[in-house]
């Protein structure tokens, strides 16, 4: 899947991980709120083969966004799920000092441009309800709430707003 945001688009693995812990260290408060305590490197790892029993590792794309030499943002995000018309944005995080400038705009309207070139017809995203800045970010771009439901992150179960988007084709 190509994506063309005007940043440089890395696969994270196990070897470049750790540069992209910028970014998750900039938003401590994130993972305080939604997993009840601060992401470590091992949080980080762990997610790059986190995603739903029996979905195809060839659907999952763990990524980075650079500029310069600066990690911009991490996306995490599953095509084809929960069916195969959907895109299932896992995460979004934009380090804090780039947050406010357009990036998360920028980043999620090239890949749901992406998305309805390749056949999805809508994305998806789980946001904690007490994520009262993801909600706001979300419904900008407008995605709307579906329902709701719980979601259990490690040792925490949170109740989440389920909200979706119509790709763009």
């Amino acid at each position: 899947m190509f994506i063309s945001t005007g940043y440089e688009l890395r696969p994270i693995t196990k070897e470049n991980v750790r540069y992209c812990m910028e970014v998750y260290d900039s938003n401590q408060d994130f993972f305080i709120l939604t997993e009840g305590k601060p992401a470590t490197l091992q949080s980080c790892m762990a997610n790059i083969n986190a995603m739903p029993p029996g979905f195809s590792k060839w659907n999952k794309f763990y990524v980075s966004f650079w500029e310069d030499n600066n990690c911009v943002a991490v996306m995490d995000f599953l095509k084809g799920y929960p069916d195969r018309e959907c895109l299932y944005l896992g995460l979004l995080l934009v380090h804090k000092h780039w947050q406010g400038k357009g990036v998360g705009k920028r980043i999620v309207n090239a890949v749901l441009g992406v998305a309805g070139r390749e056949g999805m017809t809508r994305a998806r995203i789980a946001v904690c309800d007490k994520n009262t800045v993801g909600i706001k970010f979300w419904s900008g771009l407008g995605f709307a709430e579906t329902g709701r439901s719980t979601a259990t992150v490690g040792d925490i179960t949170m109740n989440v707003i389920v909200m979706e988007v119509l790709c763009i084709h």
